[in-house]
């Protein structure tokens, strides 16, 4: 990719490259409010954020989400399973507030149960935000040769703002598991989960490059295999995520 790089980054990852250091992640009280622009770059409209970064589903003639076959689909559907293993015609949250037992904490339960739940919605949201960010960039790519890398600028900055606020406030369960339930082996989980998410975030970054070198240069076999490589180290990243889940909802459920 000639002349073209970006950072993303935040406190679940950064990757630094040349061009855009207005992209270094930061996270300001504009971001809690709403917004909502239509960019020129395949007609994407970007999502709509409030203050739980809620994410929306962007609309495109040339990305839909039932074009979106990446990663996050097979990274949700695991998140699914672990947070609501055969739960069929039940509210997600009705699931986990019955399996999730904070055992000697009785008197905190409904708590305790509470901020499980909204451990595993964020993991929700941070696929959400991946799906974003690889529908972004599929149409991004279908802008070549002469990329739109203005509007991909403003996708991946606010792509850092999602990954910046849910990861802040999952660091802030971690710090209530560990300090007012005292379960520091939640905390520990967490802690592990967090690295696994910075080195995701790094990778699918990496692997956006990669395919677009791919794009730019028909044929090239070292293109070719170094993008291979980032999807299987992706995949990797994602089963390392997924056994770390489970040991989360193993722990969880168990009384201390």
């Amino acid at each position: 990719m000639e002349g073209k790089s970006w950072e993303v980054g935040g406190s679940c990852g950064t990757v630094n490259e040349q061009e855009c250091p207005s992209l270094k992640p930061r996270v300001k009280p504009e971001m809690y409010k709403r917004v909502k622009r239509t960019s020129k770059c395949g007609g994407i409209e970007k999502p709509e954020m409030n203050k739980r970064m809620k994410w929306k589903s962007w609309h495109s003639e040339q990305v839909t989400p039932d074009k979106a076959k990446g990663t996050w689909q097979s990274e949700r559907a695991q998140l699914e399973q672990t947070a609501n293993p055969g739960g069929h015609g039940r509210d997600k949250s009705e699931q986990l507030s019955e399996s999730v037992k904070p055992g000697k904490h009785g008197k905190l339960e409904t708590e305790f149960r509470s901020l499980v739940r909204r451990f595993y919605a964020l993991q929700e949201e941070r696929v959400e935000a991946y799906k974003l960010f690889e529908e972004g960039h599929e149409a991004y790519l279908k802008t070549g040769p002469h990329y739109d890398f203005d509007h991909y600028k403003q996708l991946v900055h606010h792509i850092t703002l999602a990954f910046n606020g849910i990861s802040k406030e999952v660091i802030q369960i971690k710090k209530r598991l560990h300090e007012e339930f005292d379960r520091p082996d939640l905390s520990e989980h967490i802690e592990k989960l967090q690295e696994k998410e910075k080195e995701k975030l790094e990778l699918t970054a990496k692997l956006q490059l990669a395919k677009q070198n791919v794009l730019d240069n028909p044929g090239d076999e070292d293109c070719i295999e170094t993008e291979q490589q980032f999807k299987q180290q992706i995949i990797k990243t994602i089963e390392a995520l997924s056994e770390i889940l489970q040991d989360f909802k193993y722990d969880s459920e168990e009384p201390e």
